[in-house]
């Protein structure tokens, strides 16, 4: 007998879009869960501050709505309203920046809601709420509201790549650099500056992100013709498996470089990825740069001696994330099945 297939919808948001907070770590976030949920109807409801259709389209999928940037809460509780009701959605599941309670609140009214929350952030009125963060324990509680809320970083979604045996890889590459999705600071070029005395010390690898232009990528290459410079990877794992050390923002990719063990920097894009560098300084797993400011030229180069001297001895083999956070939130999110007679 086949499976019943569920109505699933992703409302997220991401992409360039200066002083907003976003970038594309909310997007592939959902990419990496639709994928583990692909044997359902998938569909995303998207705000798009440029490019953040992309990644989605590129990981096969094509029910694909659209909302207007900075839509107000009445059109975008509208909007999600009509597409549940036209499409016969069973589960919402909500990762994006600024999520409002009541808007929770009064999706229930429709449907089943998860809600993929970051930080310290879990007191809000839906069905089911994940919280990867690393500055929590591994542990099922349950919030004001009464919801079951999952915490911790056995909960953060990554690629299913990440949830592979990790088989010894010969490291290609001293050192990745990666700031996500779109480097808002022009971090990459904050490191370029500082990298003039160590070019021909280290191997290194810089992605750009796709929200790179084109003539960036172009003009990096030609004045950089020692690095190995990218505008984007189908396969990050593979990319950070074959890197000694890393340096990246203080979002997704940071849990993915745990995952592999490689001890990595982080410089912040926003303020709120300092709790979770923080963090990571704290466990001895990645070293805590800061914010763009003007100590950072100082303490990259610290960091790029740190990587030559051999110095940046940070526990290699501490298991506190294992890549199969993903996994466990889709098995849990199916198991709402049973309850959704009662919409």
């Amino acid at each position: 007998m086949k499976k019943q297939q569920l109505n699933i919808l992703f409302r997220t948001s991401g992409g360039q879009a200066k002083n907003k907070q976003l970038g594309f770590g909310h997007v592939f976030r959902c990419i990496n869960l639709a994928q583990e949920l692909s044997k359902n109807n998938i569909f995303f409801l998207v705000e798009d501050y440029g490019q953040a259709k992309k990644p989605i389209i590129n990981s096969g999928f094509k029910q694909i709505f659209s909302l207007r940037q900075n839509s107000n809460f009445e059109d975008d509780l509208q909007k999600t309203i009509n597409i549940i009701k036209k499409e016969n959605i069973n589960i919402l599941i909500i990762d994006k920046y600024k999520t409002q309670k009541r808007y929770v609140k009064k999706l229930r009214n429709y449907v089943k809601v998860i809600y993929i929350s970051d930080l310290e952030k879990i007191d809000f009125p839906a069905d089911l709420i994940f919280n990867g963060y690393i500055g929590f324990s591994n542990k099922i509680l349950y919030n004001k509201f009464g919801t079951k809320c999952f915490t911790g970083p056995s909960y953060q979604i990554l690629h299913k790549n990440f949830s592979l045996k990790k088989d010894p890889t010969k490291k290609k590459f001293k050192l990745l650099v990666t700031f996500g999705g779109f480097d808002e600071h022009n971090l990459v070029r904050i490191f370029l500056k500082n990298l003039q005395k160590y070019q021909q010390k280290l191997k290194i690898k810089i992605i750009l992100g796709p929200g790179s232009k084109l003539s960036q990528l172009n003009n990096l290459k030609k004045n950089f013709k020692s690095l190995h410079i990218i505008k984007e990877t189908k396969n990050m794992y593979q990319e950070i498996a074959s890197s000694e050390y890393g340096l990246c923002s203080g979002g997704i990719t940071s849990y993915e470089f745990a995952t592999m063990h490689v001890p990595f920097a982080v410089v912040c894009q926003v303020k709120h990825q300092l709790k979770t560098a923080q963090q990571w300084e704290k466990k001895q797993v990645g070293l805590n740069l800061g914010l763009p400011d003007k100590n950072l030229d100082k303490k990259l180069c610290n960091f790029l001696d740190s990587i030559i001297s051999g110095e940046l001895n940070y526990t290699k083999k501490l298991e506190i994330v294992d890549g199969l956070g993903a996994k466990r939130i889709s098995k849990e999110i199916l198991n709402l099945k049973d309850d959704l007679k009662n919409y």
